[in-house]
């Protein structure tokens, strides 16, 4: 075998095999210390001649084209393992059951803690005050006329029968005019009546006209008794008088509390059916100061928690500090289909007159005993699934089980949990949404 260009034929002795040997043992060396593309100009600057040199020229043709190949390739290929190294197991999903291998990213965002049974708290609801209708009179006239005095004022006291205004009233004038006209017929029918009864006892008149006097006696007193009754309804007052003068007196003893007219008002008694809040506001209102009501609106959940006859602490801004006392008189019989609530009254007593009507107040009703079943979670922890309410149990590291609840109220972001979980166990209070969607879609 002959190299190109030379005669002398190839000796394959003991010195060449080694030769090769060394010459790859020196490339190596260098290999980790120079760049690939620098492999060719370490092997030429060896001074090999005869069989060495042609080892040489083999091994530079191999450092330009495969040795400079291979070296990308390492990298890509340490990365790879690098990375299946570092990827964590897969989370376990079985029925309502979630694992979660150690290392998952999943696990820094999720927080638990324990449950236990709630102590006791108060219920606050908001309230309005009112004023109470049991004592309370809300004046319309009852006659068509025109004001012509309103002698009542804001916070003057009064007394049942009280004139509070007075008004001009032709309608009037006719039932003082029926009333006196019916009393003179009366009187007429009797005078009749009386006469024919001694004329008939000595037989100058007949029994037909007796009896004819003795009906129109008693029209004209059915006529004077009704006469008198309308005008008793619109004035309770002197029936002898014919001035069309009406006078609008107060029902109920108490205080004027709103005014709502002048001289010169024209009034009808069918302003309260019309559709105008000017017109349906009534004239005048009487009532007690020292005596409210208080209208709640009470949600579905604290419902049972309200009774006739239960104490109310109630709270206003502005008397910070200040505790007024009240019951319950009436809880409501059906919910308002609009908010959902159930109207429960009270009444407040307001006796130094601090409360007043139309004012927001905080109600307190007193706390009682909770079941030693009932626990209380973080509002965070429970969410909502076709319209039921789920959380997750941590029953051990890494092991989560999704759970439908029952919930009662909610209060300073705790919420009761009625059925579902027992006192003891530990819930996920941060995370359940990424648990829920993991088992949702599996991944």
């Amino acid at each position: 075998m002959k190299t190109a260009g030379d005669d002398q034929p190839l000796v394959c002795d003991e010195r060449a095999r080694v030769r090769p040997q060394l010459a790859g043992d020196s490339m190596n060396a260098s290999a980790r210390k120079l760049p690939a593309h620098s492999l060719s100009n370490f092997f030429s600057r060896k001074k090999a001649t005869g069989p060495a040199s042609a080892w040489c020229k083999v091994l530079c043709g191999v450092a330009n084209a495969g040795l400079v190949a291979l070296f990308p390739l390492l990298p890509a290929g340490c990365q790879h393992g690098d990375a299946a190294e570092d990827s964590p197991p897969p989370a376990k999903i079985e029925g309502e059951l979630v694992t979660l291998p150690a290392g998952s990213p999943l696990l820094k965002g999720i927080m638990s803690e324990m449950t236990a049974v709630p102590k006791a708290v108060s219920v606050s609801i908001s309230g309005r005050m009112v004023w109470d209708d049991d004592v309370t009179a809300k004046i319309f006239s009852p006659v068509m006329g025109w004001i012509v005095a309103v002698p009542a004022e804001i916070g003057q006291q009064v007394m049942a029968d009280d004139v509070l205004a007075m008004l001009k009233s032709p309608e009037y004038g006719q039932a003082q005019s029926d009333a006196k006209k019916s009393a003179s017929d009366l009187a007429l029918a009797e005078s009749s009546l009386a006469r024919l009864n001694e004329l008939f006892e000595h037989g100058a008149a007949a029994k037909k006209e007796l009896e004819a006097a003795e009906a129109d006696d008693q029209k004209a007193v059915a006529e004077h008794q009704r006469a008198v009754a309308q005008l008793l309804a619109l004035s309770r007052g002197n029936t002898n008088e014919i001035d069309g003068l009406f006078r609008l007196r107060s029902p109920v003893p108490g205080v004027v509390v709103e005014k709502n007219t002048s001289p010169g008002q024209l009034v009808r008694p069918d302003q309260m059916l019309a559709n105008a809040p000017n017109f349906f506001a009534p004239l005048l209102v009487v009532s007690d100061p020292t005596r409210l009501w208080l209208w709640l609106d009470v949600t579905e959940m604290d419902m049972a928690k309200f009774r006739p006859g239960m104490a109310l602490n109630v709270h206003s801004k502005a008397f910070p500090g200040k505790v007024f006392e009240g019951s319950v008189e009436v809880v409501g019989d059906a919910l308002d289909p609009n908010t959902r609530t159930v109207k429960v009254r009270g009444r407040v007593n307001n006796a130094a007159k601090l409360l007043k009507a139309e004012m927001f107040v905080t109600v307190e009703a007193p706390a009682e005993a909770v079941s030693a079943d009932v626990v209380d979670v973080s509002s965070r922890a429970v969410f909502l699934k076709n319209s039921r309410h789920y959380l997750f149990i941590e029953l051990a590291p890494g092991h989560y089980e999704r759970r439908e609840v029952r919930v009662g109220a909610e209060n300073n972001g705790r919420l009761l949990i009625l059925e579902g979980i027992r006192p003891g166990q530990k819930v996920v209070s941060e995370g359940c949404l990424q648990l829920n969607e993991l088992m949702e879609t599996g991944a």
